[in-house]
């Protein structure tokens, strides 16, 4: 493991000893933790279960929007497309 040194402000400080004390555990296992918990989420955003759970209610044919979450949703729509057999 490495050492870092980060710098907070008070408020995120004295959030950080409550949510250790609260948790029994380490203020370095607080931000480890969240570190993962963030890295999972921003991982999962490029995937397209992670599209699916994020909240994606609906796909269609013919969208333009450049945005990572309408590409993921066009790449899910024609793998879904391929397993039907269409196109």
């Amino acid at each position: 493991m490495v050492r870092t040194l980060i710098s907070l402000d008070e408020k995120d400080k004295s959030w950080l000893d409550r949510k250790a004390r609260q948790s029994r555990v380490s203020m370095a296992d607080v931000v480890r933790q969240a570190i993962r918990a963030y890295r999972e989420k921003e991982g999962s955003r490029n995937t397209a279960k992670g599209l699916l759970e994020s909240g994606v209610v609906g796909l269609w044919k013919g969208r333009r929007d450049s945005s990572r979450e309408a590409s993921l949703a066009r790449s899910l729509r024609l793998g879904l497309e391929k397993r039907a057999g269409h196109r």
